[in-house]
């Protein structure tokens, strides 16, 4: 093409300009736009226009906070991108980002207005009897006749461990959960609910108590305890698969428990796949478990190995080197 008619005349590449960019239209993402030439990450719409060029999987920012609209839960909000619990109100704006029952803490009290009884009032949350009276300020706040002074109570705090400390897969493990009673009075009607999840096979469990199965959940109910006593109890179980291992486990008793922090453990351990260790011994590409005389023999034959190339073991030479040094020192005895 002469050059009167290529708007690219050292470039064999190129010969036309359509939208006069500057681009030739063989390289021009838009050959016609005059405001786009480049396309970078394949979504339809031009760098220049695009907000995000390098993401396939967003071009606007309505909002202007950096998040895409496709991915911001609120694109027209520069102050909200994130609702965790879809409750309809922004994590920034929400005092309960987790919880889709609670938006609201009025008094500040940590209790959400909607489960707080006296949502105005940081000093109290709750009304066990309905009487109009907090709790806290309630000299008998279950209205069972007894001042709350005179009722007897008992701490309960529980523990937990896992054993062993690697958890795989079809392998047996324990937990192990201990009550103690803090006092000042006995423990009567003591429990323990175990909450476990689907991925483990619950097996048998020992120790104080007795323990039930419901479900997904262990119940386990003891004697009274004395203040200082303290009851455990072992429970096997078994992950089926891999993933976070979560249990939670929580004590009661029919006294008044004036902590109640201490009557709830939780425990988060990761289960792994299980490994199968293989070898091929034929050399053929067939796979299987490694036998145990294999691996004897393994172990002599590099002991073997060891004591040669350390002198521990003298090489035998052959036969015919043997008979020719003899001679060798025959002769030189001769001479």
């Amino acid at each position: 093409m002469g050059n009167n008619s290529d708007a690219f005349p050292t470039d064999p590449t190129e010969t036309t300009d359509t939208d006069g960019d500057g681009v030739g239209d063989n390289s021009d993402a838009f050959p016609s736009g005059d405001d786009e030439s480049q396309e970078t990450d394949g979504d339809g719409v031009g760098d220049n226009c695009d907000a995000f060029p390098t993401d396939p999987n967003e071009n606007t920012d309505t909002d202007g906070d950096s998040v895409g609209d496709n991915s911001d839960a609120f694109p027209t909000d520069p102050t909200e991108t994130t609702d965790t619990d879809g409750d309809g109100v922004g994590d920034n704006g929400d005092a309960f980002p987790t919880d889709p029952d609670e938006i609201v803490d009025t008094d500040g009290d940590g209790v959400g207005d909607n489960g707080d009884a006296f949502p105005v009032d940081p000093n109290e949350s709750v009304d066990t009897d309905g009487d109009g009276l907090g709790d806290n300020a309630d000299p008998d706040d279950d209205n069972n006749g007894v001042p709350d002074v005179e009722e007897p109570r008992a701490d309960l705090a529980i523990a937990a461990t896992i054993a062993p400390q690697q958890l795989t897969v079809g392998q047996p493990d324990e937990l192990l959960v201990t009550v103690e009673n803090y006092g000042p009075f006995f423990s009567t009607g003591t429990k323990v609910v175990i909450d476990l999840p689907a991925m483990v096979q619950i097996g048998d469990a020992s120790g104080d108590g007795q323990c039930l199965r419901a479900g997904s959940q262990v119940i386990c109910k003891y004697v009274d305890m004395q203040a200082g006593g303290s009851v455990s109890t072992k429970l096997r179980m078994t992950p089926q698969m891999p993933g976070t291992l979560g249990i939670t486990a929580v004590a009661t008793g029919d006294e008044v428990d004036d902590d109640p922090v201490n009557n709830t453990v939780s425990l988060s351990r990761e289960v792994m796949e299980e490994v199968i260790v293989t070898a091929n011994r034929s050399g053929g590409g067939g796979g299987g478990s490694i036998d145990p005389l294999w691996l004897l023999l393994l172990v002599w034959l590099l002991y073997r190995q060891y004591r040669v190339t350390t002198g521990g073991e003298k090489r035998r030479l052959p036969l015919s080197v043997r008979s020719a040094s003899s001679g060798s020192r025959r002769r030189r005895g001769r001479d």
